[in-house]
């Protein structure tokens, strides 16, 4: 990132030995850069341990980071030296096209394929298969989850007497009309008035009963005597 370019040509088609020689090379440095820069890059890329920057404290301690409030880095409190334009590319596009291109396994893939080999490595491991036969207990998950058991509970019962009493009241018994009873000849006056007091109350009865003078023209006409048959 400092000098524009990567720090070492490796492809991958790039041959062991080669790969080997960069890493037991000394790195150079350019003559233009900073001293307590160059320091810093030493105590990161330094391949002993004991020697090599590990914590923030040790980072904080050296002289080119010793001025720097890191709590005020931490809160994005202070401005940055450099910010990249937000309304293009921050890189050529040229370059990703020619590494897809050149490369028959794109850098920007690399993640990907990385991740990959670390989960079949995590399968493969014995121990990850017992970790996930482990079942982790959540004491407000076991409660939440008896919680939402009993109102589903209460709700499928509710639903139930619901569905009982409707099924009840669908079948309910018809309520038939009742059946007037017989009456006699005197009983007409009597019979009339109860019916008229019927209709009154509810228009669902009618009244059949034949009036006493319509019951007097019928027995007139019946007992009426007949002619003799006159020649």
């Amino acid at each position: 990132m400092r000098g524009n370019i990567r720090p070492f040509v490796v492809h991958s088609n790039t041959a062991l030995a080669e790969i080997k020689n960069i890493l037991n090379t000394p790195v150079h440095y350019p003559r233009y850069w900073s001293s307590n820069f160059v320091d810093l890059l030493q105590k990161l890329l330094c391949t002993y341990p004991g020697a090599r920057i590990s914590t923030r404290q040790e980072l904080h301690q050296t002289p080119l980071l010793r001025n720097i409030d890191f709590q005020m880095v931490l809160e994005k409190k202070i401005k940055p030296i450099y910010k990249p334009p937000e309304d293009h590319l921050n890189c050529d596009p040229c370059l990703e096209l020619e590494e897809m291109i050149v490369e028959s396994r794109p850098l920007h893939k690399k993640k990907k394929r990385l991740a990959k080999q670390r989960s079949a490595q995590r399968d493969s491991d014995p121990e990850t298969a017992l970790v996930k036969e482990f079942i982790v207990y959540n004491r407000y998950k076991e409660l939440k989850r008896k919680a939402m058991e009993q109102k589903e509970n209460d709700w499928q019962r509710e639903l139930e007497l619901a569905m009982a009493n409707s099924i009840v009241n669908s079948l309910a018994p018809i309520q038939e009309k009742p059946v007037a009873p017989l009456v006699h000849d005197g009983d007409y006056a009597t019979a009339s008035s109860a019916a008229v007091q019927l209709k009154g109350d509810s228009i669902e009865f009618i009244d059949r009963t034949p009036s006493p003078q319509i019951k007097e023209s019928a027995g007139s006409t019946l007992i009426k005597p007949t002619k003799p048959f006159q020649k």
